[in-house]
């Protein structure tokens, strides 16, 4: 078992201490309202880390707590996994799903902000773009488009998402670029 797989399932345990012996099914059964939970105590995890930095310009009394915030960071993990798992998302999956939007992000930052020679697409077109993307499971797409972000040798966004390259592409579906 590897170091994420073992988070998984000690969070499965501390969902079951708490939740009961159905935690699983409780949190399949209203994943809308277990993600909205979720979520909100992750944002009050992230609120609490960013208060072990001065942050107050006007407050002078305040000092960091690097070691607390730690602590915190731990916090918002428990609650990632929380939210992986409501999703019905593995070790494996959160993995994966990191590395192919990985992959993306370090794409965009090859193309650069100044690339935008296609136009604006909607930011609802570029989520669903990355969502095909993600949910792709052609490994050599991917491959493909982790050797274009690191080599640079495909700037325009629009050839990432080739119909040739990415048969089930964003482009292939909508006949657009993909930004």
């Amino acid at each position: 078992m590897d170091k994420l797989d073992a988070l998984f399932e000690k969070q499965e345990q501390l969902n079951v201490r708490i939740l009961g012996a159905d935690a699983q099914k409780i949190l399949q059964n209203a994943p809308e309202e277990w993600l909205l939970k979720f979520a909100r105590a992750l944002q009050q995890e992230v609120a609490e880390l960013v208060d072990c930095v001065p942050w107050k310009w006007w407050a002078h009394y305040q000092k960091s707590d690097l070691e607390h915030a730690k602590v915190e960071l731990i916090d918002i993990l428990h609650f990632v996994i929380c939210l992986a798992q409501t999703l019905g998302m593995s070790a494996d999956d959160l993995f994966d799903t990191y590395m192919k939007k990985n992959a993306v992000n370090f794409q965009r930052q090859n193309d650069g902000p100044g690339d935008r020679s296609h136009g604006e697409i909607t930011k609802h077109h570029r989520q669903q773009a990355e969502i095909q993307l993600v949910e792709s499971d052609n490994r050599d797409s991917w491959n493909q488009i982790q050797q274009a972000g690191q080599c640079g040798q495909h700037s325009d966004p629009c050839h990432v998402a080739d119909r040739k390259e990415f048969p089930g592409s964003y482009r292939s579906v909508h006949n657009e670029p993909l930004l």
